[in-house]
């Protein structure tokens, strides 16, 4: 992968925890390489919060992932595009230092 997106429900607890499995199988397949961007999404932030911030700020410390919030329903489709907008450009600084 050039890129991972980690997404999870900030209205629902369980993705968050589940968040620790996807990381074990990146850290497996990502085959040490650090030159990845790596990004963490909240998503559903139009909805009620049960991912309290300061976890996602202690996930973040951890993990040194770049972290943004997204409404799936109500931002429109640019908001998610910076997103990919903004891996895109770092994929392409990556790949042409890389050669």
């Amino acid at each position: 992968a050039d890129g991972v997106l980690f997404v999870f429900d900030i209205s629902s607890k369980k993705t968050f925890e589940s968040l620790q499995n996807w990381m074990e199988l990146f850290k497996e397949y990502h085959n040490g390489n650090n030159n990845i961007p790596v990004y963490l999404i909240g998503n559903k932030c139009d909805l009620e919060r049960d991912v309290d911030q300061e976890s996602i700020d202690k996930f973040i410390k951890e993990t040194g992932f770049e972290y943004r919030e997204r409404s799936a329903y109500k931002d429109d489709e640019t908001k998610f595009g910076e997103i990919f907008q903004d891996m895109a450009e770092k994929i392409y600084i990556i790949e042409k230092t890389e050669l």
